[in-house]
């Protein structure tokens, strides 16, 4: 686990890939555009959620390097002009990469010997897993709820509050308005199923692993699948490089689910 932790600390937070993120701002409906905005707005938080330890380590290390270097200055420096300008010198972006290449391995070290901290990362990505999967979900109401607007896709069958909650339910509800095979080739990824699950799995269980969702996860054949190995009672173990992918399905989904809908509003000519 320590392994696994340091990389999670010492992540300089890379994501997209494959650049979707600025196609996303061609989106030329105004009924989705709204939506593909706050979609990338939502990504942008899990991205500045996983970034978190590494900035507070890095951040907590250059203070104490301000206060270390304010000590031998004698009493009579201006504290606060003499702080400001020690940080606008030294943390500039490969001063702070210099700091993150000090601190993480001495985090790492303690993490065996320090478990609140081991817990309080691991606590982290739990919440990374949700907010990822909420992208998505939320994404995918927001642009059902636009298209009922439509007289085209008008709703015929009332929609419970946790009708976008599974993939099984999104598809469902697409369905109802003459859109499953549009949602189905957004959906069809073991990895989107895969996330979905894990979320369930954190959101119900606590992370802890039970036969029920043993099963269920055993039976999703993709590579990022370790999950289902876990042990009946123990907790899933989520690494820095699970929750980088689940981010990537998750982009890819909403990118070919913003995309889809934009073009059938707005066919090419």
């Amino acid at each position: 686990m320590s392994n696994e932790i340091h990389a999670t600390l010492y992540s300089n937070i890379t994501i997209d890939k494959d650049d979707l993120l600025p196609k996303i701002d061609k989106v030329k409906s105004p009924l989705i555009k709204p939506y593909a905005e706050l979609f990338k707005e939502n990504i942008d938080t899990v991205s500045n959620l996983l970034a978190l330890p590494a900035r507070l380590a890095s951040h907590s290390f250059i203070y104490y390097a301000i206060i270390k270097s304010l000590a031998d200055s004698g009493p009579d420096v201006d504290v606060e002009k003499f702080a400001t300008n020690y940080y606008n010198k030294y943390y500039n972006q490969e001063g702070r990469k210099k700091v993150i290449e000090i601190t993480i391995p001495f985090l790492s070290k303690l993490l065996p010997y320090e478990s609140e901290l081991t817990k309080s990362i691991q606590a982290l990505l739990y919440s990374a897993v949700l907010n990822t999967w909420s992208s998505f979900e939320k994404l995918a109401n927001n642009v059902w709820l636009s298209l009922i607007t439509q007289p085209q896709y008008k709703q015929t069958k009332k929609v419970s509050t946790y009708a976008f909650s599974s993939i099984g339910r999104i598809n469902q509800v697409y369905k109802d308005i003459s859109l499953e095979t549009t949602i189905k080739v957004v959906t069809n990824n073991p990895d989107l199923l895969l996330l979905e699950k894990t979320r369930h799995l954190i959101a119900h269980q606590q992370g802890i692993m039970d036969q029920i969702y043993k099963d269920v996860l055993g039976i999703i054949t993709t590579p990022t699948n370790t999950l289902s190995f876990t042990p009946i009672g123990e907790a899933v173990f989520i690494n820095m490089e699970l929750e980088r992918q689940f981010i990537e399905t998750v982009l890819k989904a909403g990118y070919d689910l913003i995309t889809s809908i934009d073009n059938i509003l707005n066919p090419i000519k």
